[in-house]
């Protein structure tokens, strides 16, 4: 069963850089005092949202010494990305189970606000209003494969002899790039991603280089920035004004794992200061499963893995007023069949949990 351990490592390293989903960042709502302070003095720093209906909160002291101190640096808000999967294979021995642990400390500094004032004066765009800086602080890594010894990795001891498996993660730890929200805090523009890329395969063998930057970006940079935070930036469609709303969103990719995902949002709850959003979605094979077949066959040595259904269900809490994730939570479920280059076929089923929540509540 070689093949078969090499295809387990290959799902979980796939969900380990992707997470597959497209379909954000969820998590459990907690009505606590950590949750309530955890975005809001940041947010003090930034523009109002345009569509806000309440008014603004007034500014503390230290919001308006800030302010006064363009020397002092902006404050950091961070936020720890935790995703565990378990991955279920029927061998001719029984029923084999992996284990992939991932958790990213990521850490979000707003670096510039264009207000309403600036634009009229600079004929800035409109279209853009907070830019943001996303740094990768820290990568904690246990990989468990069925038969194997487990693979450990944290970025903040590990100094030689990393695994192959491991060489993606290596280049994030310090890696950053960055993204502009417009005034009603949709997404308008990922900088600097490629550059960041090109950083986060430097460390990766020139083999694997082509099929480690399928995994780690499809399409546009936007998508690209979903898959490493989630779809909690940028969320929110403009014309969803009020509690019960709701809206659906399709999905697909080609690489690394062709999947078409459709997932319906409702907006559950909206305060002057947090919206909470719903979900539930499932997972299908992508429409055109030749074109995918033929574009998995294209990456040398790549396993050809085919979604055959899966479901996904969560919530998400996002600042008003910062625009970004406070904490979320999805669980997913997914059932895939892998073929090996021999022909030969077995099948795979992954449960995933993923989390977003401030560090200092973990």
């Amino acid at each position: 069963m070689a093949g078969g351990r090499f295809a387990r490592r290959l799902c979980l390293c796939c969900a380990g850089c992707l997470w597959l989903t497209g379909c954000g960042w969820w998590n459990s709502l907690r009505d606590d005092e950590q949750e309530e302070t955890g975005n809001t003095e940041f947010a003090q720093e930034v523009d109002e949202p345009a569509h806000r209906s309440s008014p603004p909160k007034p500014r503390s002291p230290e919001a308006s010494s800030r302010e006064r101190s363009a020397a002092e640096p902006a404050p950091r808000i961070s936020l720890v990305n935790s995703v565990v999967q378990e991955l279920r294979q029927t061998t001719p021995d029984g029923i084999e189970t992996s284990r992939l642990t991932l958790e990213l400390t990521l850490s979000f500094r707003l670096e510039e606000t264009v207000t309403k004032a600036r634009q009229a004066a600079q004929g800035t765009s409109h279209e853009r209003s907070l830019r943001y800086q996303l740094r990768f602080d820290r990568v904690r890594l246990i990989q468990e494969l069925a038969g194997e010894p487990a693979l450990k990795y944290d970025s903040d001891e590990t100094a030689a002899g990393i695994p192959d498996e491991v060489q993606p993660y290596q280049g994030l730890k310090g890696n950053s790039f960055e993204f502009w929200l417009d005034r009603n805090r949709q997404l308008v523009e990922v900088v600097g991603f490629e550059s960041f890329l090109d950083r986060c395969l430097g460390h990766v063998a020139a083999q694997h280089q082509d099929q480690m930057r399928a995994a780690l970006i499809q399409g546009s940079s936007t998508e690209a920035l979903t898959a490493f935070v989630g779809e909690g930036i940028g969320l929110i469609p403009a014309e969803v004004a009020q509690a019960g709303d709701s809206w659906m969103r399709t999905r697909q990719a080609v690489q690394p794992v062709p999947y078409l995902a459709t997932t319906r949002y409702r907006l559950a709850q909206m305060t002057a200061d947090f919206v909470d959003i719903e979900s539930t979605g499932t997972f299908g094979p992508p429409e055109n499963q030749a074109r995918a077949d033929q574009a998995q066959a294209a990456l040398p040595g790549q396993v050809g893995v085919r979604i055959r259904d899966g479901w996904l269900k969560g919530q998400l809490r996002i600042d008003r007023r910062s625009g970004l994730p406070a904490r979320s939570r999805v669980e997913q479920s997914l059932s895939m069949t892998v073929r090996l280059a021999d022909g030969a076929e077995f099948e795979q089923e992954t449960i995933t949990v993923t989390t977003l929540e401030p560090p200092a509540t973990r």
